[in-house]
């Protein structure tokens, strides 16, 4: 069986992804910065598949990185789907803090 982790994989591309990729016959492990906000998610796929990951922390990630390593989870595809949305505005006004949010996630 293949095994693919996807990041923010509770809602909207990344949750698609999970239910296409289980459908398909993949084990999914997906993140989401909270776990309140992956209820969808836990209910497609196993619980202990569904980690709590913010990753713009390095810290997060490496732990993650060492846990799956811990449990010889190894990975056969990552979609690296994360991301953030600000207010929508035009380019022109979106301010420089959540610029600089969108490209550390």
């Amino acid at each position: 069986m293949s095994t693919i982790l996807i990041t923010g994989a509770n809602r909207g591309i990344g949750l698609e992804f999970a239910r296409q990729f289980h459908a398909e016959g993949w084990k999914v492990w997906g993140t989401s910065r909270s776990l309140n906000n992956a209820r969808k998610l836990r209910g497609l796929i196993s619980s202990e598949n569904v980690i709590e990951l913010d990753v713009s922390q390095a810290d997060q990630v490496e732990t993650m990185g060492n846990q799956l390593r811990e449990q010889n989870i190894e990975l056969n595809c990552l979609i690296n789907n994360a991301g953030v949305m600000t207010d929508r505005v035009g380019i022109d006004k979106i301010l420089q803090d959540d610029m600089i949010q969108a490209f550390e996630v």
